[in-house]
């Protein structure tokens, strides 16, 4: 087994009280040294040191904000419900 060490980090979680107290920031495993971070990327979900899902809803927001960036210049060549079905398609298609 290999460790990707550009992909690996590592998490510490707990109270900010308790993250604070941390004072290891890098862990060796095996050949690699992997370095910690404050959120992390797990399976699409973004997850803080602290567990809450501010990274994750800023994360999210931003993507939806570039799609929707990407609709605009074609909303005004559609009719008002075809536009319609494109939204609500978007938004049932971010989702899932």
């Amino acid at each position: 087994m290999r460790v990707n060490a550009s992909k690996t980090h590592v998490l510490w979680l707990g109270s900010r009280y308790n993250i604070d107290k941390v004072t290891v920031h890098d862990v060796q495993v095996l050949t690699s040294t992997i370095s910690d971070v404050s959120s992390a990327r797990n399976l699409g979900f973004v997850m803080d040191s602290l567990l809450t899902t501010a990274d994750y809803v800023a994360s999210i927001s931003r993507l939806a904000y570039r799609h929707m960036g990407q609709i605009r210049p074609i909303i005004r060549s559609l009719s008002g419900y075809s536009a319609n079905m494109l939204v609500q398609a978007f938004i049932v298609y971010r989702l899932d």
